[in-house]
């Protein structure tokens, strides 16, 4: 509550701050102020890539994102100043009026760029008490009545198809809902599990439509919950490969274990259409009484998520194991995508991407069932 207080403040007054300026001044402010925040959204990521990842991977893109809002914008606001420094005098009403619009516009971007920074920091899923979103990643809170952070990145996706679109393609089609990929991307599963990894922490081994196999599994999954009341789509099951750099840290909670939060794996299709694990796969070795070499063949365990006040719990599926020396670790999460969409890559922690080049239709292969006989155990909660 705290926040969305701030939030309207800070709106109200550097609109205010405008009207003072006068109209002329404030549309001058408006239009470099958009200007410079569509420079940084579609830019944000490369130059952290280039400059930041590597050193500061939690703190790269807000970092890089807040640089290239602000400094722009002071040196195009200086060099206006410098260059133009008359006023134009259009009477008070006009003035006062055209200065308010032009001001809350201003006010919008700014505040809406400054939210995007904080909610790209490692804060966790509550932000100064400001949690956009529940369990089942359907909307909670919002920074009403303004909502600066859906305005400025709406501007981004209207805006991006031309000039701006950035070296990774239109905003629109690298993020579909940028507020929501930064609260997953934050959730630490109520385990506090790691939220940075390096660029590099995320290989993808094989995507596998199974729609048409229909293994018994498949009866068990979860609706997605932002799929409700839409027709059901393919199932995938996307295998990825998870480096050790990425595991929890001796000094951090859970120490020395995996701990791997389903929404940190946001799997985009090439239409730009983003969608987070619904479960997990892990093998079932032979049974206790069945004498070693006479196993059945292995069969699939889904791990979903739990429903708790008819609520579909997707913050809090977790894969989870203790870290035992090995260089990487491969979980098989399971995706309900939309029928006619085409998966194209997969993103870790916002910051390792993999590539999907084929998606083979079928069972999974033998080789694939044979590694993922695997132990699952709870690590120590916070």
């Amino acid at each position: 509550m705290i926040v969305v207080i701030a939030v309207a403040v800070l709106v109200l007054g550097i609109a205010f701050f405008q009207v003072v300026q006068g109209t002329f001044s404030a549309l001058v402010m408006a239009f470099l102020s958009i200007l410079c925040a569509l420079l940084a959204l579609n830019y944000f990521e490369p130059l952290s890539a280039a400059l930041l990842l590597e050193r500061m991977p939690g703190y790269a893109h807000g970092a890089s994102l807040l640089a290239l809002f602000v400094l722009p914008l002071l040196a195009l606001r200086y060099l206006f100043d410098t260059f133009i420094p008359g006023n134009a005098v259009m009477g008070v009403w006009i003035d006062r009026i055209g200065g308010g619009v032009l001001g809350i516009v201003t006010g919008l971007v700014c505040v809406g760029v400054l939210m995007l920074v904080l909610q790209m920091l490692p804060l966790g899923a509550s932000v100064l008490g400001y949690r956009p979103y529940d369990a089942s990643l359907g909307r909670q809170q919002s920074l009403a009545p303004f909502q600066p952070d859906r305005f400025v990145t709406g501007l981004a996706e209207v805006t991006s198809a031309g000039s701006l679109s950035g070296s990774g393609g239109r905003f629109g089609l690298r993020h579909d809902d940028l507020p929501l990929e930064l609260f997953c991307a934050r959730n630490e599963a109520g385990i506090g599990a790691r939220t940075d990894c390096l660029p590099d922490a995320l290989r993808v081994e094989g995507a596998y439509d199974v729609t048409t196999d229909n293994p018994a599994w498949v009866s068990e999954l979860p609706t997605y919950p932002l799929r409700q009341g839409a027709a059901p789509g393919k199932v995938i099951v996307l295998r990825v490969s998870v480096s050790e750099t990425a595991r929890q840290g001796e000094e951090q909670p859970g120490a020395n274990w995996w701990l791997l939060p389903a929404t940190h794996f946001r799997l985009v299709c090439e239409d730009g259409r983003s969608v987070y694990p619904i479960g997990y796969l892990t093998g079932r070795a032979r049974l206790a009484s069945q004498p070693p070499g006479t196993a059945t063949p292995a069969a699939w365990k889904l791990h979903a998520p739990e429903v708790v006040e008819s609520k579909l719990q997707m913050t809090a599926l977790a894969v989870a194991r203790p870290y035992a020396n090995e260089k990487e670790i491969a979980v098989d999460w399971v995706f309900e995508v939309p029928t006619e969409a085409k998966p194209a890559y997969v993103v870790f922690r916002r910051v390792s991407a993999g590539t999907i080049s084929d998606v083979q239709i079928g069972p999974l292969p033998s080789a694939l069932q044979a590694d993922a006989l695997v132990r699952i155990e709870t690590p120590p909660r916070r």
